[in-house]
This record gives C-alpha cells, structure tokens and sequence, in this order.
C-alpha cells in the first residue's frame, strides 16, 4: 500500500515591492507545480499577506499552519514554500 503523501502551502509577502514580485499567486502556483510533480496532494493553504518574518506572533496563518501540521489526524506529510526566505527571516 503505498501512503499518500499530504502537502500544505505556506505563502507570504510582507512588503508592496514583494508583492509584485513574489505574490502569494506566484508562489502558490510554484507550489503547486512543484507538488504536482511528487505526487503530493495539497490539503490546505495558508497564505500570509504583509506579515513581517520578524517575530512568529505577528504572523497568525504560520501560527495555524503548526497547529494544523501538529494535528495527527491532518496527516501532513511536507509543507512546500516557495523560497526559505518565505518561511524564516535566515
């Protein structure tokens, strides 16, 4: 039998410029070309829109997004980010 792989989205953008150039469209699409090619099924996305990567406590869906992957009836397998820098300041 072989296991389903689980995958959830993280996206952010903490400044204008970034969303322009990185936009939470732009990274979620990444993502999930990237997920299509493992064969992970997406099950939830959590999306962050101007939240600076300074502290965890100003940014509530990364906050929900380890609640849920902590959760062992979600199963979650990976969480795909478009770049490190998305996820942590360095």
């Amino acid at each position: 039998m072989i296991k389903e792989m689980r995958a959830v989205i993280y996206t952010r953008v903490s400044t204008d410029e970034q969303v322009e150039n990185y936009s939470l469209e732009f990274q979620e699409k990444e993502c999930r070309q990237y997920a299509r090619k493992k064969d992970y099924q997406i099950v939830r996305i959590f999306c962050e829109e101007g939240a600076s990567a300074k502290t965890i406590h100003g940014r509530p869906q990364l906050l929900e997004l380890l609640k849920y992957c902590q959760d062992k009836e979600n199963n979650v397998s990976e969480v795909l980010v478009y770049k490190f820098d998305r996820w942590s300041r360095n």
